[in-house]
């Protein structure tokens, strides 16, 4: 099965998918109060999906579409385009994962997510990895 992430901007939490039905996503959501608002259950037009790649970085976290990895003072983010998970370097380059697997999965670490404010980077980022 294909594993996604999904991060709702209004509520600005990352979550886990559990399932989609009929256009709808849903998820486990530890806090009462975004289930007693929400029902554990968002329209896909109000989320933003992100797949995992298959790979992990250096410390073993599941690298995801959107997320930014570093390497020293060097940052790279991953996207996802004609059906190819994409590196994109700060120079505006791009490469498929697959020509630099080695290298992002040895040397590189998940640090954010594109869709996160710099706000939102107080929250704690790394309980939504594995």
């Amino acid at each position: 099965m294909i594993d996604y992430r999904f991060y709702d901007p209004d509520m600005r939490e990352m979550h886990s998918m559990k399932g989609y039905d009929n256009g709808k996503i849903t998820c486990e959501i530890t806090e009462p109060s975004v289930i007693a608002q929400n029902n554990d259950i968002f329209p896909i037009k109000d989320v933003i999906l992100m797949q995992y790649t298959g790979y992990r970085d250096k410390n073993g976290r599941k690298i995801y579409e959107g997320d930014i990895l570093q390497r020293r003072n060097n940052k790279i983010s991953i996207s996802y385009e004609d059906g190819c998970f994409m590196v994109n370097y700060n120079d505006g380059n791009k490469v498929s994962i697959l020509n630099v697997k080695n290298t992002i999965t040895d040397l590189y670490e998940v640090v954010g997510c594109i869709h996160y404010t710099d706000e939102d980077m107080v929250l704690d980022y790394n309980e939504y990895y594995e």
